[in-house]
């Protein structure tokens, strides 16, 4: 008798299929948003007039037209303390029964910052942005205190100081900054934000121009998209 071949086939293990990796979606959308603010504050009139810093804390809200651009607006309580020379402080002219000048002035004041910026994000990643930031704050003076210093021996002086509010300043201080976010969650941010701030009119009782220099820190929450 005659045995048929047995044919045994083989056949090749098929490879898992793989999928692409998908790429992660940027949390940064469109919508509006709201941060709180801190920073320390350096108010001069000359690059050369650096005293001790004072403070800013306040909030501010942000809408993200698109990918890139936004509009910001907020309110910012700043204690500015700095110092002037007796030629920078415009003496008032009702006070000019005082024959002799201060030969420096030392301010300390409590200013309501108001300012509305336009930012734009330069580089974007997955999360973080660099951007640019710029526009214009109204001050509103909350209180102005000034001690006059005069040479040593002076005689016939009426004013050793002045205390008090010179009113609301509407768009004169040009606001430029450059700064960093990170994202932290679905909704929060952090960010770090050097600032300067340059005048464009006259502010305070002695009608200086004044501007100050920061670091603003901040924490900011997305609301959701509108």
């Amino acid at each position: 008798s005659q045995t048929a071949p047995v044919t045994i086939s083989y056949q090749t293990p098929s490879s898992p299929v793989r999928s692409l990796p998908q790429e992660a979606t940027p949390l940064f959308k469109r919508g509006l948003s709201a941060k709180v603010v801190l920073a320390p504050d350096f108010s001069f009139i000359d690059f050369n007039q650096f005293t001790n810093p004072g403070t800013v804390v306040g909030a501010m809200v942000e809408y993200r037209f698109n990918k890139r651009l936004s509009i910001q607006v907020g309110a910012m309580r700043s204690v500015k303390l700095y110092g002037a020379t007796g030629k920078q402080y415009q003496w008032p002219s009702n006070w000019n029964s005082q024959k002799v000048r201060p030969t420096s002035v030392d301010a300390n004041c409590k200013v309501l910052d108001i300012p509305l910026n336009l930012r734009y994000d330069f580089t974007q990643g997955t999360k973080s942005r660099w951007f640019v930031s710029s526009g214009l704050s109204s001050y509103m003076m909350l209180n102005e205190k000034y001690d006059y210093n005069y040479a040593p021996g002076a005689t016939n002086i009426k004013w050793y100081k002045w205390n008090g509010t010179t009113g609301n300043y509407w768009l004169g201080v040009l606001n430029i900054s450059v700064g960093f976010e990170r994202q932290i969650g679905k909704h929060f941010t952090i960010q770090a934000e050097p600032y300067l701030k340059t005048p464009m009119a006259d502010v305070g009782f002695g009608k200086i121009r004044l501007r100050s220099a920061g670091l603003l820190m901040s924490v900011r929450y997305r609301l959701g998209k509108f």
